[in-house]
């Protein structure tokens, strides 16, 4: 890369949003301690430390282009790990974070750059719901047709592919209305997004039970179904 050139990950827009949902934490963290009411600052520090980690190895990925070592990664161990590493910024939000798993198959995959990516998914389910009373994130792996499908999902959330087609654009513009920053987790879905496209997989919106959310699918080798 020449010096002159900047990545296509930093842009105005991908600034704009950090900014944006730095700020908003911060400012809870500073209105809690004058307050006396630190019960939940572990929660939003980790959050927003693990935000800027994520950006950083996003960074680090896209201008490292050696390939990444695969190795057997069971998807619905992983969605164990994301429920129970979620779980204090979900109930901070007053959301519960379930499982439903129907597959255990284990796909090839970098274990790490997945983890990041579909905690980050989740992160922007748990952003666009509203935390009313009994709300509930559901991470569901499932298999079908010879594929392992991950996905999150929330009753409090209505999606479409046109909206995550629209969240993409936002990124591939230098200026937009900053209302869309601070009322979408664009740069949860954006990491999410960036590094699925590394493993050759897509974020895509999904349906399950009449809930909505987002998805991908993996398809196992088939020299994996000895580890089952």
């Amino acid at each position: 890369m020449k010096g002159s050139e900047t990545p296509d990950f930093i842009n105005d827009s991908l600034l704009d949003s950090i900014v944006e949902q730095l700020r908003t934490p911060l400012l809870t963290i500073k209105l809690m301690v004058e307050a006396g009411e630190t019960a939940k600052l572990d929660s939003i520090t980790s959050s927003s430390i693990q935000l800027l980690d994520d950006i950083s190895y996003v960074r680090e990925r896209t201008r490292d282009n050696s390939r990444l070592d695969l190795s057997p990664v069971n998807i619905a161990v992983l969605s164990d790990d994301i429920a129970h590493a979620l779980s204090p910024l979900a109930r901070a939000k007053n959301i519960s974070i379930q499982t439903a798993h129907t597959s255990n198959r284990p796909v090839l995959a970098h274990r790490f750059t997945l983890l990041r990516a579909y905690e980050n998914m989740v992160k922007g389910i748990l952003s666009m719901s509203r935390g009313e009373e009994a709300s509930t994130v559901v991470l569901s792996t499932s298999g079908l047709n010879n594929e392992v499908r991950f996905g999150a999902y929330s009753s409090e959330v209505n999606l479409n592919a046109r909206d995550l087609n629209q969240m993409r654009k936002l990124f591939g513009a230098s200026k937009r209305p900053m209302s869309l920053v601070s009322t979408s987790p664009v740069t949860e879905l954006y990491i999410a997004d960036k590094l699925l496209s590394m493993l050759g997989l897509r974020l895509r919106t999904s349906i399950s039970s009449r809930q909505h959310g987002f998805a991908t699918t993996l398809i196992p080798s088939s020299q994996l179904a000895f580890l089952q």
